[in-house]
């Protein structure tokens, strides 16, 4: 069985700043695409500057043998942590992505973080994040939150 892990699907945004949102890529189109590469299943988060989770899980429930779902929330919103609790329980979510350069964050400030990985703890739901990009996204900080949560799986 083939997996790709990382993946993104959107509704188009014709007035959005980068050319290639102004067509959207939908489930069918990455499932059609999917079947061309011979890939089994795949998972699919937002674009880090255009959270649509809702667009996630529509996609998961169209194609639920096929793609697996990641929400992403900005941790500086004030609603992140119930924002999680309430797509987890939407079927075929299983994790959270994270985007700490486009979004502003360190990953290993417990005071910003910890509600966010709280609430992944809670529902099961591994983290993806993003990593290299700078200091605040490199190995060793995600290895602070790895140390504090242990239960939560980490995706690099």
């Amino acid at each position: 069985m083939i997996i790709d892990a990382y993946n993104h699907v959107w509704r188009p945004k014709p007035n959005a700043p980068e050319l290639f949102m102004h067509e959207g890529l939908s489930p069918e189109q990455f499932v059609a695409e999917m079947d061309r590469s011979r890939i089994d299943k795949a998972v699919i988060c937002p674009l880090g500057q255009d959270i649509d989770n809702d667009y996630i899980v529509e996609a998961v429930r169209k194609f639920p043998t096929r793609l697996i779902g990641f929400m992403e929330v900005n941790p500086r919103d004030a609603d992140a942590a119930d924002t999680i609790r309430r797509y987890a329980r939407a079927p075929g979510i299983k994790g959270l992505k994270l985007h700490p350069t486009m979004m502003g964050h360190p990953v290993s400030s417990h005071p910003l973080m910890d509600p966010i990985f709280k609430a992944c703890a809670e529902h099961g739901l591994a983290v993806y994040g993003h990593c290299m990009h700078d200091f605040w996204t490199a190995p060793l900080q995600y290895e602070e939150m790895a140390r504090t949560f242990p239960d939560v799986p980490l995706i690099l």
